[in-house]
């Protein structure tokens, strides 16, 4: 897994008269990493049917607990992420709830679909891959550095799912023959693209350049993370270090 570290001096440096916004190192980050989750075995063997129900049990249950612990560093914060500025050490506060709305937080629809599953196929998981579990921590390191940044692990499962999400759902539901049931969590819903967009340009109203910086770093190695949630094996690279 490839770090990634900004040098903010050389960043500042070479800032046209345009300001950075962090939408436009998201949908890089995005897609770059999407060319790489694409690649994947376990992405293909999804995308063709070729995943057991136990393996479904799996994924929803990882994202779960994803989900959970990280709404739980949200509620945590008390309404505001408070940061401080390394170079000036200014104090920076950012309303939560803008952010972090009722339709990003979707921990409940993944218990609904594992509950939904249990009654159907009789199958159920209760085993975190190491993978969600080294996700987890990290997101934990990202909140006690720099709280703000899990806007962009937050930002990474929101667009994960959403873009590859439904077409997946359409695959298991014939399948594993779900009649629509236990993928509401992959389905989405007809306006989750446009709540996306809307996320992208909420985040660009955030315009100091460390809590930029932040978000796009936190998104851009927890997608790679996740890539290795998908696939456990890919080519073996070095993991990366905290660099907030």
């Amino acid at each position: 897994m490839t770090a990634e570290v900004i040098d903010f001096d050389q960043a500042k440096a070479q800032r046209t008269s345009r300001p950075p916004r962090i939408s436009v190192g998201l949908r890089n980050v995005s897609r770059d990493c999407r060319k790489e989750i694409l690649r994947t075995h376990s992405y293909h063997a999804f995308w063709l049917g070729g995943v057991s129900k136990e393996q479904y049990a799996e994924l929803l249950f990882a994202h779960l607990k994803l989900r959970q612990h990280l709404e739980s560093l949200f509620h945590a914060q008390g309404g505001t992420f408070h940061v401080s500025d390394i170079l000036s050490h200014e104090h920076k506060s950012f309303d939560v709830d803008k952010y972090v709305t009722s339709r990003r937080q979707k921990s409940a629809q993944l218990q609904q679909d594992i509950d939904e599953l249990e009654s159907l196929l009789g199958v159920r998981c209760d085993s975190l891959p190491a993978q969600a579990r080294e996700l987890i921590q990290y997101m934990d390191r990202v909140e006690k550095v720099y709280s703000a940044a899990l806007l962009g692990i937050l930002y990474m499962l929101e667009e994960t799912v959403i873009y590859a999400g439904p077409g997946i759902a359409r695959v298991l539901d014939q399948h594993l023959q779900l009649g629509g049931r236990a993928t509401h969590y992959l389905r989405g819903s007809s306006q989750q693209k446009a709540d996306l967009w809307e996320f992208r340009k909420s985040l660009d109203l955030i315009t100091d350049f460390q809590t930029q910086a932040n978000i796009i770093i936190a998104s851009s190695i927890t997608y790679r993370m996740y890539r290795d949630l998908l696939d456990p094996h890919p080519v073996a690279s070095p993991r990366p270090g905290l660099f907030h």
